[in-house]
């Protein structure tokens, strides 16, 4: 079996940052939604595989954060936007054609020092809704918001992680229930916090796990074919991912053999079995291959853009108004 790789370049005008994937005109594809300064894009992809931009909605703010959801559970893809220094989140409504208006507002906060670093979507209490968690870094608070199913959201806990920034979404004990990995990034920690369904989360057995850096970026993948899902994260200011391997019931033991980059990696992503990161001069694979070559490119996302169930890459570039799209597939030797 061998991998095949496309590669198309898409031109986003006004320094796109962040990127959500869903299908937002009903035509059973997958499309993009780019955060850009004041902006929200909507790349709609056409039967080619091609992108190109169809409609973008100006905000109040620059959002730096997105979630996908059906927040008020019409049939149509929604949007939650965060931005990087408020607790405001808009909820864009999508008209299930490709477009987006301007929903209810939640303010997660009303006091605080806010510095978001991100916003996660999931069914934390298991009640049929759309509910976010809004992360501000330095003051180490994750924030629960519980779904109205009608695009408005309730603050419910507030989950003190000491610190936090970029965790990732996932079942890490096997219980069908999501669970978060959080870079505690002024504890040197990677700690796991196991939900309990019921919009709770609390510390797992053997929770917070010494990382040799500054924790800054959390992805979930299953790395050693076990079937069970492990975690890789990025540092601060090292050029080396850690990888805690799953041991089972919410425990992970650090590996022995980081995987190491040139330079300093930033976002990280996994799939089948390789780390992959944003390298701030490009997106690099674990095993040495650079993937894309461009200046400026902190962020990435993997999703599966063409069906074939495998996750695809989109490398952002926000001074060349631009994003990197990889699209792979396998065939036989």
């Amino acid at each position: 079996m061998v991998l095949l790789i496309l590669a198309v370049t898409v031109s986003v005008p006004g320094s796109p940052h962040r990127v959500a994937a869903g299908d937002f005109n009903g035509d059973r594809r997958v499309d993009l939604a780019v955060a850009c300064e004041k902006s929200l894009a909507v790349l709609i992809q056409d039967p080619a595989g091609g992108f190109s931009e169809t409609s973008r909605l100006a905000l109040p703010r620059t959002p730096t954060e997105l979630a996908v959801a059906d927040f008020n559970r019409d049939g149509r893809l929604d949007i939650a936007a965060a931005d990087h220094d408020t607790y405001a989140i808009e909820t864009l409504m999508g008209d299930g054609k490709g477009a987006f208006t301007r929903g209810p507002l939640t303010r997660a906060k009303t006091t605080g020092k806010p510095h978001i670093h991100g916003l996660l979507q999931g069914d934390w209490n298991r009640d049929g809704r759309a509910d976010l968690i809004l992360v501000s870094v330095d003051e180490g608070h994750m924030i629960v918001l519980v779904g109205d199913g009608e695009g408005r959201f309730a603050p419910g806990r507030v989950i003190k992680s000491g610190s936090c920034e970029n965790p990732a979404v996932g079942d890490l004990n096997g219980d069908g229930i999501d669970d978060l990995a959080v870079p505690a990034i002024h504890h040197r920690q990677l700690q796991v916090w196991i939900g309990d369904g019921k919009g709770d989360f609390t510390l797992a057995p053997e929770a917070m796990y010494r990382v040799p850096a500054r924790p800054f970026f959390a992805a979930i993948g299953d790395l050693n074919g076990d079937g069970k899902p492990d975690i890789a994260v990025t540092h601060d200011d090292t050029s080396e991912i850690s990888v805690l391997l799953n041991r089972g019931g919410g425990k992970f033991r650090l590996s022995d053999a980081p995987t190491r980059f040139r330079g300093r990696p930033y976002a990280v992503g996994i799939r089948e079995n390789q780390v992959f990161a944003a390298m701030g001069d490009g997106v690099l694979s674990g095993a040495g291959r650079l993937l894309i070559a461009e200046p400026e490119t902190y962020d990435m996302m993997m999703a599966d853009l063409d069906g074939d169930k495998r996750p695809d890459l989109i490398g952002i570039h926000p001074k060349a108004d631009k994003l990197t799209i990889m699209l792979t597939s396998a065939k036989a030797r």
